[in-house]
């Protein structure tokens, strides 16, 4: 039985994402037998999933899909990670990887500031312990 064919044609090798933007996956994936699952994950450098894999429905044997997929979590860290696709016909799994950067999401506070309003005018304060 053959395996499926898995080309990533997006995100561009080493693009930075911030956690919580949303990458958009394209690919090209095929299989001659008929394609019985695509998925799209995240993967650290040690290929371990780090979030949940998104299914993309399939549509034909031969097809291009983009799929949108969301670096939803607050504790990744920063570094380098690989968008996976995977395709199975259900004997043979075949993947592309794409290597990203991924910036953590910031773990200190700058700053707080405060805004009030009053008819024509409006304030604003920055809080801080400095007298």
């Amino acid at each position: 039985m053959d395996t499926p064919t898995v080309q990533i044609t997006s995100p561009a090798g080493i693009q930075a994402f911030n956690v919580f933007d949303t990458i958009m996956v394209k690919a090209h994936v095929s299989d001659v037998q008929g394609l019985q699952s695509v998925t799209v994950y995240v993967t650290n450098s040690q290929s371990v999933k780090v979030l949940p894999a998104t299914r993309v429905s399939i549509t034909s044997n031969d097809m291009t899909f983009s799929q949108p997929y969301i670096l939803n979590d607050i504790h990744m860290a920063s570094g380098e990670y690989y968008v996976t696709v995977s395709a199975s016909n259900g004997t043979n799994t075949q993947y592309a990887y794409q290597k990203i950067y991924v910036d953590a999401a910031p773990t200190t506070r700058e700053a707080v500031y405060a805004v009030t309003r009053a008819s024509n005018s409006v304030k604003i304060w920055k809080l801080d312990s400095v007298l």
